[in-house]
């Protein structure tokens, strides 16, 4: 019983990370995409616009959601996307400006 708990345990976690974006691939997508580029490039704006938007403290705990969102929101949005057909680079394209646009709806207001 403990060895198929183990191996079931095995299989889940290498499943995981199978989806997930590792720096190599994240720098990648960025040298080979040029969607993915525009929209890390636009992400990247946002956070600009927030850091002067939001007083210290409430940017603080944003960043700290961010983070969360880098570990595994962003690969869950992204696997969620490949589910339904999407290559890895449309999804995380998609994944990554959803991200921007959520940011812009409930924090700057547009």
């Amino acid at each position: 019983m403990k060895k198929i708990f183990i191996a079931a345990l095995l299989v889940a976690v290498l499943c995981t990370s199978a989806f997930a974006l590792s720096d190599r691939d994240y720098g990648r997508l960025l040298r080979e995409s040029p969607e993915f580029y525009e929209a890390d490039q636009e992400l990247n704006g946002v956070w600009d616009e927030l850091k002067d938007a939001l007083s210290a403290r409430e940017f603080a705990r944003l960043k700290k959601d961010q983070a969360d969102w880098v570990k595994s929101g962003r690969d869950r949005d992204a696997r969620r996307r490949m589910k339904s057909g999407r290559s890895q680079e449309r999804a995380y394209t998609e994944a990554t400006r959803a991200r921007a646009r959520y940011l812009r709806e409930n924090y700057l207001d547009y």
